[in-house]
């Protein structure tokens, strides 16, 4: 899985990813994205724009 930033997917910068597993026996079932900092930054700022360009 990749991160949905500002409307478009994208590998986290760092590049680093971790095991999303299952509840039930608790197996791997995807891969997500590890979002640092900046990932972060990025989704807060495409955020802020979006609200603002939506008023």
């Amino acid at each position: 899985m990749q991160l949905s930033i500002g409307g478009e997917w994208r590998a986290a910068r760092s590049g680093e990813t971790f095991d999303v597993n299952s509840p039930i026996d608790g197996s791997a079932i995807a891969r997500a994205q590890k979002a640092a900092a900046d990932d972060i930054e990025a989704a807060i700022e495409a955020a802020a724009k979006a609200r603002a360009d939506f008023r």
